[in-house]
């Protein structure tokens, strides 16, 4: 009876602690965390980490599970990787060699990071937001906005590379994010970006005018499903026309 109460009480508890963790991963081993103790817990990532997010969970088995490290960790990949690849930039043997990133032999190394601060800073951003998600009023981590991915690529000169940001479908986000770009702003869609690119696309500028041209009492009598609609399609052209929306 005791052992069947222990386990009992272990399973609960056990859930409660996954019903309020948030994913890290696809892992539930994060927790959504309040910004007010990022200057501590996030040093590099708090300046642009300003939202209510999921930091790693303490876990007594992983002693190095946590937001300090993990923050520690991101600066340090970021600081190592921008500077070798400005080593490789200011390198006068590729250029002789009219050698590219890609070893073709006919192109020369573009300088992405070397005196482009937008480069570094974008780069900056995409790591920390994609290290650190923002958590929804639910307690469940949100995936990145795309056009985070498409900044980075832009920022960086490589626009031929933007098919990597993958699909709308799979990549949206919350909000817009607070960015340290100097030209290239860190805009974000909104919630569900392939939603209002399909109607956009949909040519439903018709459904928007009508509801702009006729009177209110016109469209006081349409039917219920029609009003919904044309509701839907009135918030979906604000939507296009906020300044953060890129379809």
């Amino acid at each position: 009876m005791k052992k069947s109460f222990g386990l009992k009480f272990f399973c609960i508890a056990l859930c409660a602690q996954l019903t309020e963790a948030c994913k890290i991963a696809g892992s539930d081993t994060g927790i959504c965390t309040d910004p007010s103790d990022f200057d501590i817990l996030l040093p590099f990532c708090k300046v642009v980490v300003q939202y209510r997010a999921c930091l790693p969970r303490y876990q007594a088995l992983w002693y190095n599970h946590t937001p300090i490290l993990k923050d520690t960790y991101v600066a340090q990949m970021h600081k190592k990787l921008v500077e070798l690849r400005k080593l490789h930039e200011s390198n006068k043997t590729f250029h002789k060699l009219h050698s590219d990133e890609w070893d073709a032999g006919t192109n020369s190394i573009v300088n992405r990071f070397s005196d482009n601060p937008d480069c570094v800073n974008a780069f900056r951003n995409y790591f920390c937001w994609m290290s650190f998600p923002r958590c929804d009023t639910d307690g469940s981590s949100l995936p990145l906005c795309r056009s985070v991915c498409e900044n980075f690529f832009l920022a960086c000169k490589q626009s031929k590379d933007l098919w990597r940001c993958g699909d709308t479908a799979f990549v949206n986000g919350y909000k817009p994010e607070k960015s340290t770009q100097l030209t290239v702003s860190a805009r974000c869609s909104k919630r569900h970006p392939s939603m209002i690119a399909l109607l956009y696309r949909a040519k439903i500028s018709f459904i928007t005018e009508h509801c702009f041209r006729d009177p209110p009492s016109k469209i006081m009598h349409l039917t219920p499903k029609r009003k919904s609609h044309l509701l839907y399609a009135l918030q979906v052209s604000r939507m296009l026309q906020a300044p953060g929306i890129r379809v």
